[in-house]
Formats: C-alpha cells, structure tokens, sequence
C-alpha cells in the first residue's frame, strides 16, 4: 500500500456545529510522539487531512479564537486499509 492510499479526512467542527476555521489540529503517536504531517490548519469549510499509516493516534485539536470550544483531546484509529473520513465536534 502507497502512502496515498492512508488518507485521513477530518472534519472539525465548533460545540456550535460550525466549521472550526483557522483552528489547528496537532498529530501524536501510540507512544505520544509529534507525528509530522505538513499539515493542520483547518478549512474554511472545516477541513484538514493527511497521510497516515494504520495505528492509533491522538490529535490536539486547538479551537480558533471566534470559535465555541476549549484545546480537545481526541483519539482516532486509522484502519488496515489506510482511509478514515470522521466528524469531531
């Protein structure tokens, strides 16, 4: 499997339900290591995604400053076949 079939696509949005534009997510591994993605700043349209190999991760998911929310913690599990598309409020 190429790396561009491990495609995580994520949509983050606000407690309100609205996009979390400009906010950040930061990637760590199983292990708590920072996981280099080349990314992280979300959308307009509460978008972000990048490339990972199966495994367990943890994202540091930060609100942007007009945003409803406080920093989240949240894990994700990327399976075997490389693709996760996922929603966090």
């Amino acid at each position: 499997m190429n790396k561009y079939e491990q495609l995580v696509k994520l949509i983050i949005n606000d407690l309100d339900g609205r996009p979390n534009y400009n906010g950040h997510v930061s990637v760590f591994d199983s292990s708590g290591n920072y996981v280099e993605t080349g990314k992280g700043w979300i959308s307009q349209l509460g978008k972000v995604g990048f490339y990972l190999t199966p495994g367990t991760y943890n994202l540091e998911i930060q609100p942007a400053n007009d945003k409803a929310g406080v920093r989240t913690t949240t894990s994700i599990t990327v399976p075997a076949s490389g693709i996760l598309e996922s929603t966090i409020t």
